[in-house]
């Protein structure tokens, strides 16, 4: 088994764990270069945690094309490229097929007062394990403990992706795309 898919074994086992509702919550800044202005990050207050914007996820093939993932649609199903609903963001809740999962206050939880993952202004925590953030240019920053997972070309991640359509109004939308994509497409 290569190294590359015992990442995405543990990707797809921390997502399963997310959706769970196993983890538990405290906050953690992601360090380093972001590429983008955080200011211009969805609110801290007001407005729904995930804002419905059509967004698609994209990976790059080859060193040279963007093969679409997965997308959110205009009305906030999020669907995988390969077939398969990850769910549908209704208000600030995400009706998956394990259940729901809410956002209240940036908290991000499975089931009430059961914390899952913390998400700040500019990015989406499981502590200790994995961070998301996507930048007002799209460009998706996923690191795994100290190993970047996905970032731009040449910083020496595993992988590069984008997010493409509204980041800035949409972030923590476009984390969550990131967030359940992760493990491949659903299961049916």
């Amino acid at each position: 088994m290569s190294q590359c898919e015992k990442d995405m074994g543990k990707l797809a086992l921390i997502l399963s764990i997310v959706l769970l509702g196993a983890c538990t919550t405290s906050s953690q800044r992601y360090g380093g270069a972001r590429g983008s202005d955080p200011s211009s990050g969805p609110p801290t207050s007001g407005g729904p945690c995930w804002p419905i914007a059509p967004l698609q996820l994209q990976a790059l093939e080859h060193g040279r094309d963007f093969e679409l993932i997965s997308a959110v649609a205009a009305d906030g199903s999020i669907v995988h490229a390969k077939g398969g609903s990850s769910g549908t963001i209704r208000g600030d809740v995400l009706h998956a097929p394990r259940g729901q999962i809410y956002c209240q206050g940036r908290q991000v939880s499975m089931g009430r007062g059961a914390g899952a993952i913390y998400s700040d202004r500019d990015e989406l925590v499981i502590p200790g394990e994995l961070t998301i953030f996507v930048a007002n240019d799209g460009m998706v920053f996923v690191t795994m403990g100290n190993r970047r997972v996905f970032g731009p070309q040449g910083s020496g991640a595993d992988g590069v992706a984008r997010v493409v359509g509204p980041v800035a109004m949409a972030r923590h939308t476009a984390e969550l795309l990131v967030l359940l994509s992760l493990g491949g497409p659903p299961s049916r």
